[in-house]
């Protein structure tokens, strides 16, 4: 009986230390996010801003077709890329996908994609650029001129 408690009381103390892990910044890193979606929700996008590239592959994966921005808005046309089910379209600077911004995720199989742009200043960023989360790669970028 002594051992059935005593390993009942050693699962939930282990349950509970491995459930706080990561957590101890979680109060630090809420407060950073939401100064930072404070901060976001004061920009204007600049709706007169035309903006285009074509994607090139990277990482060995496949990724084509061109990246527009138009009245606040991102188009992918003639969109193709590997398939996987974890991608996103990002706006980095030279692909940074820690500084970027992440905009929605992307059918890898839908040619003709619009995002609206919403509070963000596209004077930060430079590339539109395609990232799988799951397996943390970038597939492909165009930059934006």
């Amino acid at each position: 009986m002594n051992t059935k408690y005593l390993f009942a009381a050693g699962a939930i103390v282990t349950s509970l230390t491995l459930g706080a892990c990561g957590n101890s910044n979680s109060s630090n890193e809420h407060t950073q996010n939401k100064d930072k979606q404070q901060e976001e929700s004061k920009v204007k996008t600049d709706k007169s801003k035309k903006l285009s590239g074509t994607f090139k592959s990277k990482n060995g994966e496949k990724v084509e077709g061109t990246a527009k921005i138009e009245n606040g808005k991102l188009m992918l046309e003639d969109y193709k890329s590997s398939k996987v089910p974890d991608l996103y379209v990002y706006l980095t600077k030279d692909g940074n996908i820690k500084s970027g911004k992440k905009i929605s995720t992307v059918d890898y199989n839908k040619s003709q994609q619009t995002f609206n742009l919403k509070n963000i200043d596209l004077n930060k960023y430079n590339e539109v650029t395609i990232y799988c989360e799951k397996a943390h790669v970038i597939f492909g970028g165009a930059k934006l001129k």
